[in-house]
């Protein structure tokens, strides 16, 4: 199986390095400041258990003329048009797309783009970030990547892909019911994301503070209602993790569209908080917290692009 991942940031390079550590055909699609850093030294993966440095200057390309058998996306969200242009001539008739991305926004727009039956199911559990030098740091023991099929005609194609995933040192899920997996995340994400941001602190400063908990047990209601409403209702298990896990005191939980934001980075606001807002107004569903944390990161939006 020819793979191709575009960009080799602290997703693409940690999932689509560790692949081509295990032995996988894989091509980095990167920009020309990250190629060229990457065939100076090399992808760098430190871990919990183990460092890696994986020789790629054979691997990396600033561009794509052929069709491969599966597309690895793992950019930001709002990079997704982007992104779309860069990988198009590497989407053949016969070629599957996994993304990474957060969210569910992106899966309107690449079904419509190169057929819904080419595009899986897929998301990344994984805490790390890309250094200064360019290296990438996990603090995962080890990181996931969860897929799936969204129709049958894609289930023996899973059945390859997950045979290829298990040979690397990462942990992988097959999902068979990825849609749930996915409404999942993007529950966990957006209101960790509309925590930290409304109320601008680690879950650990915002349970120190007298209404905190209430506002975070609120977001909470208010995702899950909107998951539930469009017909992917959080398992009682994941529910409990999200109450315990928000509410935790003295924890140093942090969004990354907070570390962006407290960094002066773009952030995945409309991806993210404004994607369940819109869909929690679509079904009817009061939101007065998750308006709030939009309108603060739209003003912060605002802000940035105006300086």
């Amino acid at each position: 199986m020819r793979i191709l991942v575009l960009g080799a940031g602290a997703i693409g390079g940690y999932f689509g390095g560790l692949l081509l550590h295990s032995g996988a055909d894989v091509t980095f699609l990167v920009r020309r400041r990250r190629r060229n850093l990457l065939k100076k030294n090399g992808l760098v993966i430190h871990t919990p258990d183990q460092d890696y440095d994986i020789a790629v200057a054979d691997h990396l390309v600033e561009q794509v003329d052929e069709p491969y058998d599966l597309v690895i996306l793992s950019c930001k969200a709002y990079d997704l048009e982007e992104a779309i242009k860069a990988i198009t001539p590497a989407v053949g008739p016969d070629t599957h797309v996994l993304p990474l991305l957060n969210g569910l926004r992106h899966y309107d727009v690449l079904d419509e783009t190169f057929g819904a039956e080419k595009i899986l199911g897929g998301l990344a559990k994984n805490i790390c970030t890309m250094q200064k030098d360019g290296s990438i740091r996990s603090w995962s023991r080890p990181g996931n990547v969860t897929f799936g099929p969204r129709s049958e005609e894609q289930l023996d194609f899973c059945r390859q892909l997950e045979e290829l995933l298990l040979r690397a040192p990462i942990s992988v899920t097959h999902s068979s019911h990825i849609t749930s997996a996915l409404w999942d995340k993007f529950c966990l994400i957006t209101v960790l994301g509309a925590i930290n941001c409304l109320l601008r602190g680690s879950i650990g400063d915002i349970m120190a503070t007298r209404n905190g908990r209430d506002i975070a047990l609120a977001i909470i209601d208010e995702c899950a209602g909107t998951a539930k409403a469009a017909g992917y209702p959080l398992s009682e298990a994941s529910l409990d993790y999200l109450q315990s896990s928000m509410t935790r005191e003295g924890s140093d939980y942090t969004s990354s569209m907070f570390r962006d934001m407290e960094l002066g980075k773009s952030v995945e606001a409309d991806q993210l908080v404004g994607d369940m807002l819109i869909r929690a107004e679509d079904a009817g569903l009061s939101t007065p917290f998750l308006k709030a944390a939009y309108c603060t990161l739209q003003t912060y939006m605002l802000r940035r692009e105006k300086s």
